[in-house]
């Protein structure tokens, strides 16, 4: 949390108006996505942009990098579960094969 701390301490740009604008909302959000094991925003960079977001865990279970995909969110949208499970499938095959023998369940759909 040190790391996350000294981040915010910095300060925090907004871009929109659904942009997350305190480090409570942005902590808040990461322990979500951690338990969820992947991210989707929607508008909290640019208005009408959705992007979907998985990461990919190296053999040391630390995450290495990560995939993710951005599209129009009247596009994305009415197919967001399948992008959910697509970018989620492809980030564990990856996670596995450079190794990563963890709990990839943590990713859940």
């Amino acid at each position: 949390m040190e790391f996350i701390d000294d981040i915010l301490s910095r300060g925090i740009k907004t871009y929109t108006p659904y942009s997350l604008s305190s480090p409570e909302q942005i902590k808040a959000r990461l322990a979500d996505i951690r338990a969820q094991g992947y991210e989707i925003s929607a508008n909290m960079r640019n208005i009408g942009v959705t992007g979907i977001a998985a990461p990919i865990f190296n053999a040391d279970g630390k995450v290495e990098a990560s995939i993710s995909v951005m599209g129009p969110t009247d596009r994305m949208e009415p197919m967001k579960e399948e992008w959910v499970r697509l970018v989620v499938q492809i980030t564990r095959e990856i996670s596995a094969g450079i190794g990563y023998r963890g709990d990839l369940d943590r990713q859940r759909r």
